[in-house]
């Protein structure tokens, strides 16, 4: 017969198991279809938030929260990724806002990760599966942190 504890140690594993295993939550962009990884590429956020696609910003409000597992997912081609680096640091002294832009060649069935070289102030894109650099962008702007969002087009 079990006892209260290994009830518990088996229930709580078995929640730590279906935790692990849940899908992160699609975010459609430009009418792409969701729920169709082999139709459309994904792009997942790391050392770097997407802002912006094909020359339309993306709105605020309707921006995923961070800090929960999600993808953005697009339709395959030819694309323009506008983003900024996370902005770190103490209050006092936070980290300068800098704005990128890279153009890509999208392909279907691939997921990819937006990342920031800091040392080289570029934008990165890589495939998840393997690491190959897709694309990389210059910096676009720099400007002092929390003074207003990347001038894109402007």
């Amino acid at each position: 017969m079990f006892s209260r504890f290994q009830f518990f140690l088996i229930f709580a594993l078995s929640c730590c198991l279906f935790a692990c295993n849940k899908k992160p939550m699609e975010y459609p962009l430009a009418g792409a279809p969701v729920g169709k990884p082999a139709e459309t590429a994904r792009i997942k956020e790391g050392s770097m938030f997407m802002r912006g696609l094909d020359d339309q910003r993306l709105d605020s409000l309707k921006l995923p929260n961070p800090y929960s597992d999600y993808v953005y997912v697009i339709k395959p081609g030819h694309h323009k990724i506008m983003g900024m680096n996370i902005q770190s640091g103490h209050v006092i002294s936070p980290t300068d806002l800098r704005c990128y832009s890279l153009e890509a060649e999208l392909l279907p069935g691939v997921d990819y990760i937006l990342m920031e070289d800091k040392e080289k102030e570029l934008a990165v894109l890589k495939r998840e599966d393997n690491g190959t650099v897709i694309a990389t962008g210059e910096k676009y702007e720099q400007k002092d942190a929390y003074v207003g969002p990347c001038n894109w087009g402007k």
